[in-house]
């Protein structure tokens, strides 16, 4: 029995990011004024990977800071509550962090997950604690559309809610009295969920040299450009459990820094639909004569392309990270400002800043 477990637990750790599906079609349409003119044997699989590449490497990037901003959100900088407390934090994940220093792959982008959420605290007893936190987000663009770029938000709706349980496992122990004391560890349990859905639009542009184009002259091969847009819809859940350890470090009685380790682990599922259709323009006139009948590369296009992509990804199930963060306290009110990063690939990092009042 304890064997058969062990093998679904390897089973679920190893192959659940490989549970990956992607299925991506293309079809043309031809110029009714150039009916003639077709792709050439083995341009649409080109054209079709070029669409899949793009598609499937941005999906895991918004998959993974959704991981990441499901399991944080839990930001206080003292490692026991005394009473109650209630704060707001606002802030964001970001992931493909290689965007940045130009080493990501080509036609991906830096992916961001909000973090607003509102959290409430209770003391238990004197070493211990609960927080629970809740995220409503339902951001919806409305009146003059803005111009398009690569990448336009157009619809997004997210709710998350989770708790955690905390208890000082190390108590407090003075250091150099008045400017910095140990004030402890505490080791933490949390249980996490999030829902969201996501809609963006943009423009798909792409430059392909030497396509090859059927002309009623036979076969020729151009330098091309497809003028598109594209909408794509994500939906995503993500449920996990986390721990963690964290120490605690009080400078002059109104700092508090911290940092620790936590991990976590959970089901995650993201999935995500594209559509986008635009026409294919040659770049020079290399084609004017083949095709005939006035055609002009600068004014007329070759041929309709429009995609359709479905894909859906399970991002690794674990992800370890580092905490570090800083408190300031004024009277019963703290400022906090904590940042995490994902050691699975250190790419993937939180930024964000908190309020709570202890009462």
């Amino acid at each position: 029995m304890k064997k058969n477990i062990l093998k679904i637990a390897l089973f679920y750790l190893i192959l659940m990011p490989c549970l990956i599906t992607a299925k991506t079609t293309v079809t043309t349409e031809s110029n009714p004024l150039f009916p003639d003119i077709e792709l050439g044997g083995g341009e649409e699989t080109r054209f079709k990977d070029d669409f899949a590449d793009t598609v499937m490497g941005n999906a895991p990037n918004f998959a993974e800071a959704f991981y990441l901003q499901n399991m944080l959100g839990y930001v206080v900088g003292k490692p026991h509550i005394k009473g109650w407390q209630a704060g707001f934090v606002l802030g964001s994940a970001f992931a493909n962090g290689e965007y940045w220093d130009r080493t990501a792959k080509p036609d991906t982008y830096p992916a961001f997950a909000p973090i607003v959420n509102f959290h409430l605290g209770k003391e238990l007893d004197s070493r211990s604690d609960v927080i629970g936190k809740i995220m409503i987000l339902d951001l919806f663009m409305t009146g003059r559309e803005p111009e398009l770029s690569d990448v336009t938000i157009e619809d997004y709706r997210q709710f998350s809610i989770g708790g955690k349980y905390r208890r000082r496992i190390i108590d407090r122990k003075s250091l150099l009295p008045f400017l910095l004391n140990f004030e402890g560890i505490t080791a933490g349990a949390s249980a996490d969920i999030l829902t969201g859905y996501m809609g963006t639009k943009g423009l798909y542009d792409i430059e392909q040299d030497d396509t090859t184009v059927s002309t009623p002259a036979g076969d020729r091969s151009v330098d091309t450009e497809l003028e598109s847009e594209y909408t794509a819809k994500a939906t995503w859940i993500q449920m996990s459990l986390g721990v963690d350890v964290i120490s605690y470090f009080r400078v002059m009685r109104f700092m508090n820094l911290y940092t620790g380790l936590g991990c976590a682990v959970g089901y995650n599922w993201f999935g995500m639909k594209a559509e986008s259709e635009g026409e294919l323009m040659a770049r020079d006139n290399s084609l004017d004569s083949a095709i005939g009948n006035g055609f002009d590369y600068r004014a007329d296009y070759l041929l309709t392309i429009s995609y359709e992509s479905d894909y859906v990804y399970n991002p690794f199930p674990l992800m370890p990270i580092a905490i570090l963060g800083c408190e300031i306290d004024i009277r019963d009110f703290s400022l906090t400002l904590e940042s995490a990063v994902n050691l699975y690939n250190m790419q993937d990092v939180t930024m964000v800043l908190g309020a709570r009042y202890q009462f």
